[in-house]
């Protein structure tokens, strides 16, 4: 199932419906009155992984947080307790099963990258040579297999709306 914590109307983040029925969301809300939809954006940006709510989803998670905290220009902490709590609910509600299998070949194609981006090839006994021919090779593969780990996540989060409830597809 996928979450969605808030909507953009008129330039606008505003919460969704889950923000004031969760409790340690209602808590954002109440305690952050002139910050709660920065927090809500720096949540779904941190931890939705739909690319149509989320512009930073391709960005390399090590920049991936100060980059979104200085483009919604944040003037909150995230070492408060509250938005620990809800950084902590947040990563168990957007997570899959789907998604981690996605995540685990998002990192692993990245350390395979920053590898080959720095090193340079040596040969002989020791030598990273063979390690970069293999991994240019397979790349073509892992590519695949990563875009097909982020469709099962997408198919694996879908929703279908019945009513005023929400059904899982799957």
């Amino acid at each position: 199932m996928y979450i969605k914590l808030f909507t953009v109307q008129d330039n606008i983040a505003l919460p969704t419906e889950s923000c004031y029925v969760i409790s340690w969301l209602k808590d954002i809300i109440d305690n952050y009155p002139k910050n709660y939809t920065k927090i809500f954006a720096y949540l779904q940006f941190m931890y939705s992984w739909n690319p149509e709510d989320n512009p930073y989803l391709a960005m390399k998670e090590e920049d991936r947080e100060e980059t979104i905290l200085k483009d919604i220009k944040a003037d909150f902490s995230t070492e408060d307790d509250l938005i620990q709590i809800a950084m902590q609910n947040c990563e168990k509600l957007f997570e899959l099963p789907a998604y981690r299998t996605w995540q685990a070949l998002k990192l692993a194609l990245a350390n395979i990258e920053s590898f080959v981006k720095v090193s340079k090839i040596t040969t002989g006994k020791d030598g990273n040579g063979p390690f970069i021919m293999s991994a240019m090779e397979k790349l073509p593969g892992l590519n695949r297999a990563f875009n097909e780990a982020y469709k099962a996540y997408m198919e694996e989060s879908k929703l279908e709306v019945r009513g005023n409830r929400f059904n899982s597809l799957t």
